[in-house]
């Protein structure tokens, strides 16, 4: 394993302002959705032994206590749509000086909104990709 580390995002819209930002930083676009970012993040693991994944981006507030523009580190994580005894929680350690959240990972804006009645102790978002990711990376 390399002491490389590697961001991944979702689409080149997201990823191209990081990217201006951090010109030296290596990215990649993963795709929308679960399956293929699971696909891309393997395929990425595979061939460049990263020794950190950070997937960036755009994820949606479900939650008040959150702005749009809010920079958030997401330390949980599931699928929303499997069935609670089935749905898998993934778990990162919180960036310092950054908020941070649970999210759903979800095949469509909107679908974690039932669960937001749950007692969730942190603040909330939904995204697209990130469960899959996290269970790529964590069989590697």
């Amino acid at each position: 394993m390399s002491d490389r580390s590697i961001y991944l995002f979702a689409t080149e819209l997201e990823a191209t302002p990081f990217r201006n930002l951090r010109a030296d930083a290596e990215c990649f676009v993963v795709g929308v959705g679960m399956a293929a970012a699971a696909a891309a993040t393997a395929r990425l693991i595979a061939q460049l032994h990263p020794r950190r994944i950070v997937l960036c981006g755009i994820a949606g507030a479900c939650d008040e206590q959150l702005q749009v523009g809010d920079v958030v580190s997401i330390v949980r994580d599931s699928v929303v749509a499997l069935p609670k005894p089935f749905r898998r929680e993934y778990a990162s350690a919180p960036v310092e000086g950054i908020t941070p959240v649970g999210a759903y990972t979800v095949n469509a804006t909107g679908e974690s909104l039932p669960l937001l009645a749950d007692d969730n102790p942190l603040p909330m978002v939904e995204q697209m990709e990130g469960a899959a990711v996290a269970a790529v990376a964590e069989a590697f």
